[in-house]
């Protein structure tokens, strides 16, 4: 019987941690690009929860609806020291610039959520 509840309890902890690790980032600017080379979004936000690195997946939700599933693409990242280059990677607190090509405005809003569930992030100078 002891065992069986040392069992449950690493498991709970897991999922905990696990669950933890979700990546969220709530949309708060959204700019339409129309260069030469860039053609699409833009898309802003603070990071709330996790970690996302570059070609990771994610989804955009809005009212806990999936509206889009996109491939990671960092074009900025705010608030970095002197000296310190984006790495391809986005941390908790951090805000990050997303390019989603070839996207259009009507697709995500101003309060959707970045989710990303898998994250192939790796310690980072940042970190």
């Amino acid at each position: 019987m002891k065992l069986k509840m040392m069992i449950l309890a690493g498991l709970l902890a897991v999922g905990c941690s696990a669950q933890a690790s979700e990546f969220k980032m709530k949309i708060d600017k959204i700019d339409e690009m129309n260069g030469f080379i860039l053609r699409g979004l833009a898309i802003s936000g603070t990071v709330e929860q996790g970690c996302i690195a570059h070609d990771n997946e994610f989804v955009v939700a809005r009212d806990g609806k999936e509206v889009l599933q996109a491939i990671t693409r960092i074009l900025l990242v705010e608030g970095l020291q002197e000296g310190e280059e984006i790495d391809g990677e986005a941390y908790t607190g951090e805000v990050v610039t997303f390019y989603l090509p070839d996207m259009k405005k009507e697709v995500v809003e101003i309060g959707d959520w970045v989710i990303g569930k898998a994250t192939t992030c790796k310690k980072s100078k940042r970190r």
